[in-house]
């Protein structure tokens, strides 16, 4: 058997029959399932094989603690003897494999050493013994039958592999402490901060809640540049906004985190600058040398080595352009001066040591200085190559990439060619109604229970239902459909209100909002037709975010500048007036832009029916008919 439906009987069925024919008292018969369906099928096991044809089953347990004793490995070989059948998980299977090559590694160690203590022996002698039992055991699965029950599930390519890590156990770095998971916690607070307005490791005053409004800020212009996207969570769109406008807010949240680890020493701005732009600069290392060299000058200068530095000596252009007499009279007054200077030394002996020896330790620095200089150019260099081996490699690998996922799709295309079924058939009714969580129907009221009347009349009719709560979800949610094609209609309205539950005691007033009829009609809570009634509690709400329906429906409308989403097309949006509080001035404003404004349910049935597939879809069609009639003209002539 290759393949069978769900519920065909592979478990209950062929499997018990095969485990039968199979167990012939020599092979060992493992029926091998996921955890997940293990206590099921030993159940269906021993409910076959307990009456009739009986059978023992067993259980097989194993992990890489378990401690090999013989006892296993002869309830296995009883097992295959008597005709029995072995239930056990893949994880099972596949521990006492690399169980076995562990215990041969560890004696391969002890084998190898040149000296054996006398518990080194004794501990030789033990995995011996284990060795010898899981050999015997995988001797069994070798002459034995294996049946897989969900083999998609067991062979999985990406997720069947089991692993031991093998050598001694270390901690993991900034572990000790809980650094290792704090760091990334600390970040993510920033991150959910934006959505759930809380953070769990700071307080929300002070520098730590500006930090986390700029950084809710940022967010929310990457969720509208689409370098970020939503849903299903948040998801980084582009690496090049995030270095320029997410990553310094960043940086200065992490140096908070810092601070709580007793960072001292240096300086925010300096922690900040590290995180971003890594270890010294190059032009910090050029700066130094700088430096070094300007008060080697100066030294020199009151060394009288050279001019001093208030009166620097003219350029070469300068001297070039100097008549010979003019020349020779700068020359003169230049060692004059400069005997001056070594005069006055002469008279100081102590300064004039004070500044030989300053200029042997600043001449050293400049040497060590311009070492490190070309140390750093070199390192920078270096780097600049490894950012640019890396940006093509990325760059290439993504185009490689980009041409899988086009084969890819091409090959889904062909094996399983589009289903057009769905085209212009799904309806998104966007309502804060759906925002609610009921465990109970009868618990929906107002003008939650007629939106969500509404929803089921749809899905009566034939079409599938989207129903959406918030604003974010809609938004996405549409654009996904459109571009799918699956779209048929946007209908929006509906306020989540609370009504009358299980056990209510009170009278009401007005109509029921599961039948519909008069308070008068029902006996108590009952309605008419048996179902237990629910009225509208005045003045109750769920405390569910509205949503400002005119307003989204405007948004849907827009067409927005270099962005690739298509607004909805007017002729596709509806209004459920009666249930969404639409005050005059938007019923007008809607009118205006021919979106429909209904009242009643039943015109917006009607409405959602009449609707006509998109365009495309209609060309298609008229392409198909025309390639039918084609093909049923050429059978006729033929």
């Amino acid at each position: 058997v290759k393949q069978m439906i769900m519920g065909a009987g592979k478990t209950t069925v062929v499997a018990p029959l095969m485990a039968l024919m199979l167990a012939d008292g020599d092979a060992l018969v493992l029926s091998v399932v996921p955890k997940a369906l293990l206590e099921m099928s030993r159940t269906q096991m021993r409910e076959t094989f307990a009456n009739i044809m009986t059978k023992r089953v067993y259980t097989m347990k194993f992990e890489r603690s378990t401690v090999v004793r013989p006892q296993m490995r002869l309830a296995l070989a009883n097992a295959a003897r008597n005709r029995g059948v072995v239930v056990a998980t893949p994880t099972s299977m596949k521990s006492v494999m690399l169980c076995y090559i562990e215990t041969l590694r560890q004696l391969d160690e002890l084998n190898q050493g040149q000296s054996v203590r006398a518990t080194q022996r004794e501990k030789a002698e033990e995995l011996g013994k284990q060795a010898k039992e899981l050999a015997g055991i995988i001797s069994l699965f070798q002459g034995g039958v294996m049946l897989l029950d969900e083999v998609d599930l067991l062979l999985h390519p990406l997720k069947s592999e089991l692993n031991f890590p093998l050598g001694e156990k270390h901690d993991l770095d900034c572990s000790e402490s809980g650094e290792r998971w704090s760091l990334p916690i600390h970040i993510f607070d920033a991150i959910f901060f934006a959505t759930t307005g809380s953070a769990s490791a700071f307080e929300e005053r002070g520098v730590a809640l500006d930090i986390l409004r700029r950084v809710s800020a940022v967010l929310a212009e990457g969720f509208e540049s689409k370098a970020l996207q939503r849903l299903p969570h948040v998801t980084l769109l582009n690496l090049e906004w995030y270095h320029t406008a997410l990553k310094p807010l960043l940086a200065e949240w992490v140096y908070m985190w810092l601070q709580k680890q007793h960072l001292h020493g240096i300086s925010r701005q300096e922690a900040v600058t590290y995180m971003l732009e890594g270890a010294v600069a190059r032009s910090e290392a050029s700066g130094n040398v700088a430096a070094i060299e300007a008060a080697l000058d100066k030294t020199e200068a009151d060394l009288g080595l050279r001019y001093p530095i208030s009166a620097a000596p003219p350029t070469a252009s300068h001297l070039a352009s100097m008549d010979p007499q003019e020349r020779q009279s700068y020359e003169e007054s230049a060692a004059m001066l400069l005997r001056e200077t070594s005069s006055s030394l002469e008279e100081d002996p102590w300064r004039k040591g004070a500044l030989e020896a300053e200029l042997k330790e600043l001449q050293a620095a400049r040497g060590l200085g311009v070492k490190q200089r070309e140390l750093f150019d070199a390192l920078y260099d270096l780097d600049e190559e490894l950012d640019a081996a890396t940006h093509a490699s990325a760059h290439r690998m993504a185009q490689i990439q980009q041409k899988i996922v086009i084969i890819q799709k091409q090959i889904a295309e062909i094996e399983t060619p589009r289903d057009d079924s769905f085209d212009n058939h799904t309806v998104l009714l966007a309502s804060s109604a759906f925002a609610q969580t009921h465990a109970d129907p009868t618990a929906l009221g107002g003008e939650t229970a007629a939106v969500h009347h509404l929803a089921g009349k749809l899905e009566e009719m034939g079409f599938t239902v989207r129903r959406c709560g918030a604003w974010e979800e809609v938004v996405e949610r549409t654009q996904q459909l459109q571009a799918s094609g699956h779209l048929r209609c946007v209908i929006a309205g509906g306020e989540a209100m609370s009504c009358c539950k299980r056990g209510c005691s009170r009278s009401h007033n007005g109509k029921c909002v599961v039948c519909g009829q008069h308070w008068d009609n029902h006996s108590g809570h009952n309605c008419p037709d048996g179902r237990l009634g629910s009225w509208v509690i005045d003045g109750s709400h769920d405390g569910v975010k509205s949503i400002d329906y005119f307003k989204l429906i405007m948004t849907l409308l827009e067409e927005k500048e270099g962005s690739d989403d298509k607004p909805v097309p007017k002729s596709r949006i509806a209004m459920y007036a009666k249930i969404s509080g639409l005050d005059e001035e938007k019923r007008l404003a809607l009118w205006k832009t021919d979106v429909v404004v209904a009242d009643e349910k039943d015109v917006l049935l009607e409405w959602v029916e009449a609707q006509q597939p998109w365009p495309h879809q209609q060309a298609k069609r008229g392409e198909e008919e025309e390639e039918r009639e084609e093909e049923g003209e050429k059978e006729g002539e033929g």
